[in-house]
Parts: C-alpha cells; sequence; structure tokens
C-alpha cells in the first residue's frame, strides 16, 4: 500500500472517529425513556431532529420544563450544561445526582417527587428559586449554600431544623406549610422575608420574627400559638416609627383555637391596621 493511500484511509478513520466521538445514542444517554423524550422535544423546537443526538445539541438546552411526564430517572441531564431553568414537577424522581454539575441553574422546581436527599445539590450556588414542596426531605443542609436564594419553596416535606436558612440574607419567599418546625430562631436575620408560611407546624414562639421589617404575609395557621405579643410589638413599633410594613401586613392565624390574652392581641394587631385573616382572592 501506498504511503498516499495509507494516509488517506488513516484520514478517513481520524474523521469517523471524531464525527462518532460527538454523536450519542439517546438510549445511552437517557435510559428514561420519558426523559429522553422530552429532550427530544425540545430539541425539536430548535430545528434539531436526528436519531442520534451529539453532545453538542444538549448544550443548546437552557430551558427544560416536563411536568407530570413519568420522569423517575435524570441521568443524561448531566450533559445539558447550560441548564438555566429546570421545572419537572409531579414526576416519579427520587434521585438529584445527576444534576449535581449544573452549577448554571438558576430556577429548579421539583415539587411533588419522591426526593429524600438533596445533598448532590450542594454545589449549585447559582440558584434563586428551589421549590422542593410535596417530597420526602428532612435535612436542608444543602441549602445553606444557596447565597443567592431568593425563593424556597418547601412545603408537605419532613423539615425540623431551620439552621441551614440563617445565612440566606437575599430569601423573600419562604413556604414551610406542612413541616416538623419548632424553633424559628434561625429565621432572625432574613431581613428581606416579605412572604412566610408555617402553617401547619409545631410553632408557638414568635418573637425570632421581631426585626423581619418587610413581611406582608404571615401564615401561622395550624401552630400551638398562645402569645401574638412578639407580632403586637413589631407592628406598633412600625406604626410608631416608619410604617415600613405594619400597615401592609397581611396575618393569617386561627382564631377560634386561640385564648382569650391571644384573641385580645389579634385585635390589636387589626386597631393597629394589621390585617389579620383578610379574605383572599
Amino acid at each position: 500500500m501506498s504511503d498516499v493511500r495509507r494516509m488517506w484511509i488513516l484520514t478517513i478513520v481520524a474523521v469517523v472517529c471524531t464525527l462518532a466521538a460527538g454523536s450519542v445514542r439517546a438510549a445511552d444517554v437517557f435510559p428514561d425513556k420519558n426523559l429522553e423524550t422530552v429532550v427530544r422535544e425540545v430539541l425539536k423546537r430548535k430545528q434539531i431532529d436526528k436519531p442520534e443526538i451529539e453532545e453538542a445539541d444538549l448544550k443548546t438546552i437552557y430551558f427544560l420544563e416536563a411536568p407530570q411526564r413519568g420522569i423517575k430517572d435524570l441521568t443524561g441531564l448531566e450533559k445539558c450544561t447550560n441548564l438555566v431553568s429546570l421545572s419537572l414537577p409531579g414526576n416519579e424522581i427520587e434521585s438529584v445526582q445527576p444534576l449535581a454539575g449544573l452549577k448554571n441553574i438558576q430556577t429548579l422546581t421539583l415539587s411533588g417527587n419522591k426526593i429524600a436527599d438533596l445533598a448532590p445539590l450542594e454545589a449549585l450556588a447559582n440558584l434563586q428559586l428551589l421549590d422542593i414542596a410535596g417530597n420526602q426531605v428532612e435535612a436542608i443542609d444543602a441549602v445553606a449554600n444557596f447565597a443567592n436564594l431568593r425563593t424556597f419553596w418547601a412545603s408537605g416535606n419532613k423539615i425540623a431544623s431551620l439552621e441551614p436558612l440563617a445565612k440566606l440574607s437575599k430569601l423573600q419567599s419562604l413556604d414551610l406549610d406542612g413541616n416538623q418546625v419548632e424553633n424559628l430562631s434561625p429565621l432572625a436575620e432574613l431581613r428581606w422575608l416579605s412572604s412566610l408560611r408555617l402553617r401547619n407546624n409545631k410553632v408557638s414562639e414568635l418573637s425570632p420574627l421581631a426585626g423581619l421589617r418587610d413581611l406582608k404575609f404571615t401564615f401561622l395557621n395550624g401552630n400551638p400559638l398562645t402569645d401574638l405579643g412578639p407580632l403586637v410589638e413589631m407592628a406598633r413599633k412600625d406604626i410608631e416609627g416608619e410604617q415600613r410594613f405594619a400597615p401592609y401586613w397581611n396575618v393569617f392565624v386561627e382564631v377560634d383555637g386561640l385564648s382569650d390574652g391571644a384573641r385580645a392581641q389579634v385585635e390589636e394587631l387589626t386597631a393597629l391596621g394589621v390585617r389579620v385573616n383578610p379574605e383572599r382572592t
């Protein structure tokens, strides 16, 4: 074989190998057929429609939304390294390990799944919104790393300790309805909180909320409350001073279950201009 012919064959082989390296069988990348279908739908909207998916194709995906698609396994999403927003509510996901390296993600919705462990998410420092409502989460240690987090919705889990939230100074909306929270002390320095949902927990002491002067909505229904004094004091100081939040504050409590003293405090709040149990539209 001549040297020229040998070089020509080697060149063809090199080109074929290069092309093969960039293309992958979708079934190999996405073992979950439902997830593969969703990814193909996203790519098709980008005019990328072919039997084999190239890794470069997956890097064109910035937004992926797939509610209630029966997805169980997220394997393959680790190759979608440019994802900024991922919404997968109402699926059957148990492990979030494939998301561990997706450091560009800013909004992540995983509500209504079967997730118990958030640890794989701990490096997602750019997260601004995290929705894990309706899962099986007990520990939220990973959330402590999300310094940019503004919205954290975690209702319907098994969360007891809020300590990981203590330094999330940008947090504005926090939903912890239906958990096992007793101690609100970790929330004391979250000065930007405007919406706080704590319905159906085990909260009895409200004094940690005393410095939260941006609150607009505070849901406390279904807690063993006996003293609303800290709320009254918050409102009084604001009315006598800057009037920054009290005139716009909506507080929700179960008046029927309160002691006579606490009911009197509800009347004080109302007299100060706080909207207690306002009709919601």
